[in-house]
């Protein structure tokens, strides 16, 4: 309402799936015309209950070392979706959006680099030869936080200077940020998985 959007829109609440049935929702409504563009994203208020209940959880950590814990964390990330063909060529996009249960089935081929926060099994199922990176150390782990993690994909490929600044305390010159292509992967608890392929501007559709 406050900014006059008079298209369609809804609200998704299914706890870690959220983010990435968002993203389904609005790659539909664009491919089938039914909006010129579309803004979707995560929110995510810190919560005491969520906090006490991951105290308890045995799977939470880094997934780096298995030691350090995630702390749980809070925000939000927007986007503003377009179809393909736009002018705005410069910015990374979606390539494609998908939800299952079974990795196999939803993963690209092997050299891309996932992303996505540590607090449950991403790392044992993705294994320690699949590049992977974990940025909740600086946003901490909710459930919608994998918004934060396609933020921080849409950051890692688009060349923008000021990409630096934002990020300190990142090597940008790896060969972590060089693959055209970053997934953003998220294990639901009910053992659901949502992964997003997000492509560098110049990448191949």
């Amino acid at each position: 309402m406050l900014l006059k959007i008079r298209g369609p829109n809804v609200s998704i609440n299914q706890y870690d799936m959220s983010v990435p049935l968002a993203f389904q929702t609005a790659v539909d409504w664009l491919e089938e015309g039914r909006a010129a563009s579309v803004l979707v994203g995560g929110v995510d208020c810190f919560s005491k209950g969520l906090c006490d209940a991951t105290r308890c959880t045995p799977n939470r950590n880094d997934g780096n070392t298995g030691r350090r814990p995630v702390p749980v964390g809070e925000g939000s990330a927007f986007f503003v979706l377009t179809p393909s063909g736009a002018k705005e060529s410069q910015y990374p996009f979606i390539r494609d959006v998908r939800i299952g249960r079974n990795l196999q089935d939803i993963a690209p081929p092997s050299g891309v680099l996932f992303l996505h926060d540590g607090s449950g099994e991403e790392a044992a199922l993705l294994g320690p030869a699949v590049c992977q990176a974990v940025f909740s150390r600086v946003y901490g782990a909710f459930p919608s936080s994998m918004a934060m993690d396609l933020a921080m994909a849409a950051l890692l490929l688009k060349k923008d200077p000021c990409r630096n600044k934002l990020l300190p305390h990142f090597d940008f010159g790896s060969d972590i940020v060089k693959n055209p292509r970053i997934c953003c992967l998220k294990k639901g608890v009910a053992g659901d998985l949502g992964l997003i392929e997000i492509r560098h501007p110049n990448a191949q559709p």
